[in-house]
């Protein structure tokens, strides 16, 4: 929901109340930067910075070499267990804020679903399929810096995101 700065603490005071009542863990708020003001009084904190990142030009994508022994698939790649892939995952997420370990069920879940598609997020195949640009989005504290390897590959800053949020004890 967008609101302007005369309804955003009122809003978020309804919203804090109503997830308190449903025995919710918390509430996340997240707005523009610069467009938290007033949130403090409802008791949320600054938690994050996310940012999305732009790359606006797809036409020259840098070759880049991957480490020896590694290669690039995507999640349908049939050579790749699901368990394999689930602890891959895990394991490059585990320290992520707010990162929700998911279960091989789960996982097995979502890839039944009929609007599941194993297509590999890399620029190349974006430009293949005709996009002309590409964003994405990451925590500006990510503790491994995974904004400098975007930074590398010609992605910039284009929108910052402010999260606020309160835990209920």
């Amino acid at each position: 929901m967008i609101a302007g700065p005369e309804l955003l603490v009122p809003l978020a005071d309804w919203g804090i109340a109503l997830a308190r009542a449903a025995g919710a863990w918390g509430v996340q708020v997240w707005r523009g930067r610069g467009h938290g003001g007033g949130l403090e009084r409802t008791g949320l904190r600054r938690a994050r910075h996310f940012w999305r990142m732009d790359r606006p030009n797809l036409l020259a994508v840098p070759a880049l070499p991957l480490a020896a022994g590694y290669r690039l698939a995507d999640a349908g790649d049939p050579s790749i267990m699901e368990s394999q892939w689930l602890e891959v995952n895990e394991g490059s997420f585990a320290e992520h804020w707010r990162h929700t370990p998911t279960t091989l069920e789960a996982l097995q879940r979502r890839r039944a679903a009929s609007d599941y598609r194993p297509e590999l997020e890399a620029m190349r195949r974006l430009r293949a399929a005709g996009a002309r640009s590409s964003s994405l989005y990451v925590d500006g504290l990510n503790g491994t810096r995974a904004f400098d390897v975007y930074r590398r590959l010609g992605y910039e800053v284009g929108f910052e995101e402010e999260v606020w949020e309160t835990a209920f004890s």
